[in-house]
């Protein structure tokens, strides 16, 4: 007797995720196939650096996902500087254990842009310019900054032109590539002025 075998399908058939994203894959039969009593599923990373910090397949090992339909699911850290690949490859088993051919599911998990702005020090009766200093992980531009105001010890400063700052104290995020930081004027005072910087780039991933 020639049994029958299941036919499956992951949907997406790939995935891409930012450095600390969750993904979901759904897993079924094509619906004219005979359906998947279970799926057996390994996994493998394209570099160390690509961590699981959770999900229900782990990495190296194979686990048994029941059928007929199921998920694969996992959150990974991207602690590289370039783009990193998850593969899952899914067997469907019948339920007489007739196995399936396999398919595979890439998930590309996308690095962060990383910032360090600077100067960290500017001198009174300067205007200086305070730039993101923007290193990119896997995209290759930026959509989006994000200056918030910490607060300050400095007294009589304003912030890009025009001021920003202490005529609209509320105003909390700048959205814009640099900041000007005004101590010009002769009653302008010593002290720390605080910004902390988020940028987004391209793929919609964020820096820390």
């Amino acid at each position: 007797t020639i049994k029958p075998e299941p036919v499956a399908v992951a949907t997406p058939s790939d995935t891409e995720i930012c450095d600390d994203g969750s993904f979901t894959v759904g897993l079924e039969t094509n619906g004219t196939s005979i359906a998947a009593d279970h799926y057996l599923v390994t996994t493998a990373v394209s570099d160390p650096g690509l961590t699981q910090t959770s999900g229900n397949v782990t990495v190296g090992g194979t686990v048994m996902l029941a059928g007929p339909t199921n998920t694969i699911s996992g959150t990974f850290s991207n602690a590289t500087t370039s783009t990193q690949t998850v593969t899952y490859t899914i067997v469907p088993v019948s339920a007489d254990g007739c196995e399936g051919d396999a398919i595979t599911v890439e998930v590309d998990v996308w690095a962060r842009p990383v910032t360090m702005p600077g100067p960290a020090a500017i001198c009174l009766g300067d205007i200086t310019d305070i730039l993101p200093n923007v290193t990119q992980g896997s995209g290759t531009s930026v959509s989006n900054y994000a200056w918030t105001y910490l607060g300050a010890t400095a007294t009589n400063f304003n912030v890009n032109d025009p001021p920003v700052f202490p005529l609209f104290p509320n105003l909390t995020v700048i959205n814009t590539e640099n900041l000007a930081i005004d101590v010009s004027s002769p009653l302008a005072g010593q002290g720390l002025i605080g910004f902390s910087l988020v940028v987004t780039d391209d793929n919609g991933c964020t820096s820390l």
